[in-house]
């Protein structure tokens, strides 16, 4: 079940944060994923805050599990699945 807190209404993530929350479900840390999108690794930590504080999410479980249940995000397929 996702948490209470997203019974608020919730602010659409900009193009940018979505990204950075696809890299977030990835696993690539900040520094990681600056380099990825051409960005500062400080403006990817920004970035984060705003997709915590739009989605009313505390933890980074929390929040990858809204992002998958919700499918705003796609995981990568493991070696050797179909």
């Amino acid at each position: 079940m996702v948490s209470k807190q997203t019974t608020r209404a919730m602010r659409p993530l900009t193009t940018r944060e979505q990204q950075v929350l696809q890299l977030m479900a990835h696993g690539l840390t900040s520094k990681e994923s600056g380099k990825r999108l051409g960005i500062s690794q400080r403006t990817v930590e920004t970035h984060r805050v705003a997709i915590y504080r739009k989605t009313h999410m505390t933890s980074m479980a929390e929040l990858l599990r809204w992002a998958i249940i919700t499918k705003k995000v796609t995981l990568p397929k493991k070696e050797g699945t179909a």
